[in-house]
């Protein structure tokens, strides 16, 4: 504290010593003080021209593939050759499947161009989201509010240098904070709106059947499924043929009747000679 106090003394004494006409900041917000400097421009002061228009594009495609791994290759070749990158990368294994997932950046002018060579990779497209959104006014708006701010900013570091005491200082680099917070939060958003004007951004999503891998216990469970499958198919078809059974039996039993007989016969005329 001892230090601020000794900067703010030895400022208050250098403002002291210059003999320019001092500022009255008593009775009001310190940007009131009055002292001869350009008006501040107004988002709607400002002339309208003629300005390009500020789309972002951005879309999903999704389709099977043979190979996820081959297709990635030959993803990977169409992202160099149209100068555009990978965001993010990932892969899943889900039941039955393998899927990747590529968030893809390129280059505004060539977005739709690289969709179209993207779809000739895939057999049949079965999901395709495109959208275009127009920030142009969102851009301008932002644009001319954050020129006001640093014209603002500008105008309470004039008042700062003319500041009588350190209350006056305290008040207006309080507010010269508060503007400069302002301008750095729509610097950010001027800042990210430009990134996704100039890269437009595509999710590639590409998956490859896969046969389920069954543990132990799911082959156990299985086999009994099929051996149980396997017996009712068998009394199915029993009950079909009963007909051609009973013949069967029939015949055998008249040929084991047959059989007695002729044995009984034999044993007659043996103790007959």
């Amino acid at each position: 504290m001892k230090h601020i106090f000794l900067l703010a003394v030895a400022g208050v004494l250098a403002i002291a010593c210059d003999r320019r006409p001092s500022v009255n900041f008593e009775g009001g917000d310190p940007a009131d003080a009055k002292f001869e400097m350009a008006p501040l421009l107004r988002p709607a002061q400002i002339s309208s021209k003629t300005v390009e228009r500020k789309l972002i594009k951005n879309g999903t495609i999704e389709f099977s593939t043979a190979s996820v791994s081959e297709m990635r290759n030959e993803v990977d070749k169409v992202v160099k050759e149209f100068n555009a990158y990978v965001s993010s990368d990932n892969q899943q294994k889900l039941d039955g499947k393998i899927q990747y997932e590529q968030v893809i950046r390129i280059p505004a002018g060539r977005f739709d161009a690289f969709v179209k060579v993207i779809e000739g990779l895939g057999k049949q497209i079965e999901f395709r989201d495109l959208a275009t959104q127009d920030v142009t006014e969102e851009y301008i708006d932002i644009e001319a509010r954050l020129k006001t701010k640093k014209e603002l900013e500008v105008r309470y570091l004039q008042l700062l240098s003319k500041a009588n005491n350190v209350k006056e200082m305290l008040a207006v680099e309080e507010q010269i904070a508060n503007v400069r917070s302002e301008i750095e939060s729509m610097q950010g958003k001027i800042n990210y709106l430009s990134d996704q004007v100039s890269f437009s951004t595509l999710t590639v999503r590409y998956y490859q059947l896969i046969s389920p891998q069954l543990g132990f216990g799911s082959r156990l469970l299985a086999s009994v499924g099929t051996g149980w499958s396997g017996l009712l198919a068998f009394l199915i078809g029993l009950v079909s043929v009963w007909p051609f059974i009973l013949i069967l039996l029939a015949s055998l039993w008249l040929i084991s009747r047959w059989s007695k007989k002729v044995n009984l016969r034999l044993r007659k005329s043996q103790e007959a000679v």
